[in-house]
């Protein structure tokens, strides 16, 4: 029932590979097509310039990375204690407006682009690429600004925030940058 000609590939085999170092080298020898690498800072060294790889800088459009605040945390094993007692976090810990400005605040943007993209990437206002319909270049964006960061974790909660100190699980990519 495909509308078009029938695909030239036959099969497609996806494959969960969670060394970082594996997978690499499955690319490498030509056995992988495609691999979600460790970010620029380590591809460029371990791939780029290898036998049988175009390396492809300043695609207009593409979107690296990108942290999601989840409001509604599922997994408790992410949550330590569960509570805003300086040793969890609620399940809903994102849904106070204050830590997720808080967040976007403390964190250094272009420290993160100079160091783990080298210098290859551009703050978004969004997760659209520019083409698509939605996009808007006009939506401000955050900046790294430790006072402010401070000023809403001391609003968020009602105070009990930054009063108790809190423990979150960040859960990345291994051999990711």
């Amino acid at each position: 029932g495909y509308w078009g000609k029938k695909p030239a590939i036959k099969n497609i085999i996806i494959q969960k590979v969670p060394e970082l170092a594996a997978r690499q080298q499955a690319f490498l020898r030509g056995d992988a097509d495609l691999i979600e690498g460790g970010g620029r800072a380590v591809d460029e060294e371990q791939i780029k310039g290898k036998s049988g790889v175009t390396w492809i800088d300043n695609l207009p459009n593409t979107v690296s990375s990108a942290f999601f605040m989840n409001q509604n945390i599922k997994s408790s094993g992410l949550l330590g204690s569960g509570k805003l007692d300086g040793k969890g976090i609620p399940a809903t810990f994102f849904k106070d407006a204050n830590v997720r400005r808080a967040f976007s605040y403390a964190f250094n943007y272009k420290q993160y682009i100079d160091d783990v993209l080298k210098g290859k990437g551009k703050q978004r206002t969004m997760l659209l690429p520019d083409t698509f319909p939605g996009y808007d270049a006009k939506v401000g964006t955050y900046s790294y600004d430790k006072a402010k960061a401070e000023q809403f974790f001391k609003r968020a909660w009602g105070g009990q925030l930054w009063k108790n100190g809190f423990v979150m699980t960040a859960n990345y990519r291994a051999g990711s940058v």
